[in-house]
C-alpha cells in the first residue's frame, strides 16, 4: 500500500502526499471540497476517510485539476460526491480511454503486485459540473475559486481559497524540479500566462502537483524559467539548429530518474515553437 502523509496546512486545509501524488482538501462551514483524487481508488478511500475524520464534515465536491492518472484515477472513491472540472477535462478523459485500457494491461504485466489496485480504476467517471473559465463554490461567507487556465494540459485548472491565502496549483508547478511539458495538449504560452496571473493573487501557501509546499517565490522561479526556455528555443529554431543545441536557462538540477522529463520537455518546446514559426 502506498504510504501517505497527511498534514493540516492551515485551519481549513489539509494536504496528502506520497511518492506518487499530492491531493488535498478545503473545509468550509458545512462541507468539504477535495482537490484531486489520488492515483488509485484505494488511496482515494484513505484520503476520503482522513478528510472526514479531520474536518468532521461531509465531502460535497471533488475537484480534479487535470486528467492525468495520478490526479484522476481515485475518483471511484468519491462516486457519491459532485465531481467538478473544466469542460476540457471531459474531452481529454474521453480521448484517452482506449489507450488507457492498453496502458493498464501493460502496467499489470510490469507491476503484477499492483494488479488488484489497477483493476479498481474506473475511467468511465466524468464531471457532473464543468466550467469554461471558472466557477465559485460558496458556503456562507467562504468561497473557493476554481479557475481553468490550460498550460500543463489543455484542461489544467487550480483551486484558490482566499480566506486562508492557499492555492492548490496542480501540475502547473512541479516544485523544486523540472516541469513535465510532454503532454500532447500542453501549451507553453498558456502555462506562462497562467503563472503570471497567479503572481497577482494574494497567496501565501501553494500546494503543487508534485514536490514540497512552496510560496509565490517558486511561481516566479518557474515563470522566469519557462519564459527564458521559450526565448532560447525560438533562437535555436531561428538559427535552424537542433533541439540538442538549446542552452538551458539556470534551473534546478535534474535527478537521474527524471532525465526523461527534461528530454521530453525540451523536445516539446522545440516542436511547439517550431510549428508556430512554420
Amino acid at each position: 500500500m502506498t504510504n501517505i502523509a497527511y498534514k493540516k496546512i492551515t485551519d481549513r486545509t489539509l494536504v496528502a502526499t506520497s511518492e506518487d501524488f499530492i491531493a488535498g482538501a478545503i473545509s468550509l462551514d458545512n462541507f468539504s471540497l477535495v482537490i484531486d483524487s489520488t492515483l488509485f481508488p484505494s488511496t482515494g478511500r484513505l484520503l476520503r476517510n482522513q478528510v472526514e475524520k479531520v474536518f468532521k464534515l461531509p465531502i460535497r465536491f471533488l475537484f480534479i485539476t487535470h486528467y492525468h492518472g495520478d490526479h484522476l484515477w481515485g475518483v471511484p472513491a468519491f462516486n457519491d460526491v459532485i465531481f467538478l472540472g473544466s469542460e476540457l477535462l471531459i474531452e481529454n478523459i474521453i480521448a484517452e480511454r482506449e489507450i488507457q485500457l492498453i496502458r493498464f494491461e501493460e502496467w499489470r504485466k510490469r507491476e503484477p503486485k499492483k494488479a488488484h489496485l489497477i483493476d479498481e480504476i474506473d475511467i468511465s467517471f466524468l464531471p457532473h459540473i464543468t466550467f469554461t473559465n471558472g466557477i465559485e463554490i460558496r458556503d456562507g461567507k467562504l468561497v473557493v475559486e476554481l479557475n481553468h487556465c490550460g498550460g500543463h494540459t489543455s484542461c489544467s485548472s487550480y483551486a484558490y481559497f482566499p480566506h486562508e491565502k492557499v492555492l492548490f496549483i496542480g501540475d502547473l508547478i512541479f516544485a523544486k524540479q523540472w516541469p513535465w511539458a510532454g503532454d500532447p495538449t500542453c501549451n507553453p504560452d498558456k502555462w506562462i500566462n497562467a503563472l503570471q496571473e497567479i503572481m497577482n493573487l494574494d497567496v501565501e501557501t501553494i500546494i503543487p502537483g508534485h514536490g514540497p509546499i512552496v510560496s509565490k517565490e517558486e511561481v516566479e522561479v518557474y515563470v522566469n524559467f519557462l519564459k527564458k526556455l521559450k526565448e532560447e528555443t525560438i533562437t535555436i529554431l531561428e538559427n535552424e539548429k537542433g533541439v540538442e543545441c538549446i542552452k538551458i536557462p539556470p534551473f534546478y538540477k535534474d535527478n537521474t530518474p527524471r532525465e526523461w522529463v527534461k528530454k521530453a520537455t525540451l523536445e516539446y518546446f522545440y516542436n511547439y515553437y517550431g510549428n508556430q514559426l512554420g
